[in-house]
């Protein structure tokens, strides 16, 4: 499985789930939860021009803050509410399957530009152009795509669960389009000191 847990690059948006021992009471808490003693937050991309090389560590924390009192705290249990919560924020992520696993070789295609019959009734073709510009040797197949990728994500979800009984957990969702901030907050290993997954979206 590839969900990393921490530093991730070249995506659009990242979502962080992330657990915790209790429920901060306010952002000082939740700022001694990620940082510890520290009192800045690197950003990770302070060598470009431009940009800040940290910011402070209560301004970030009460950005998390913020967000995870706007999107809830809840209790980790073997519930309907917990399940729905990660199921939603990895569904649709790529990240559980090798991708060859689903390309289906097509022996007909030797003419270029050409679509064969076996991509007719597939929602999106995979290109590969080993044969020529603009012809398809292998198509992708969708379907079984996703069908076994919502299995694997209720195995992860399952296990996750399991691995996290009692403890609280929450969702934030930071992007690199919102400005260098959030790329920073994205990109930066801002929960390396808490258990936590980070989920890429493409």
């Amino acid at each position: 499985m590839k969900i990393r847990y921490d530093f991730v690059t070249n995506s659009s948006s990242s979502s962080f789930i992330v657990f915790l021992d209790k429920i901060p009471q306010n952002i000082e808490e939740l700022q001694k939860m990620i940082f510890g003693n520290d009192k800045i937050f690197k950003d990770p991309f302070s060598f470009s021009k431009g940009r800040k090389k940290n910011y402070p560590a209560y301004v970030v924390s009460k950005t998390v803050y913020e967000d995870m009192i706007k999107n809830g705290v809840l209790k980790v249990g073997r519930n309907k509410k917990i399940r729905k919560l990660l199921i939603k924020t990895v569904k649709g992520c790529d990240e559980f399957i090798d991708w060859d696993e689903f390309k289906k070789p097509i022996i007909s295609c030797k003419k270029i530009n050409t679509i064969p019959q076996e991509c007719k009734n597939i929602h999106c073709c995979y290109y590969d152009r080993k044969v020529g510009i603009g012809c398809l040797d292998v198509y992708f197949d969708w379907e079984a795509y996703n069908i076994e990728n919502e299995k694997r994500v209720i195995i992860w979800v399952n296990k996750v669960i399991d691995e996290n009984i009692g403890k609280f957990v929450f969702v934030v969702s930071y992007s690199d389009n919102d400005g260098d901030y959030f790329c920073a907050l994205e990109h930066g290993n801002l929960f390396e000191k808490l258990k936590h997954y980070q989920i890429s979206h493409h």
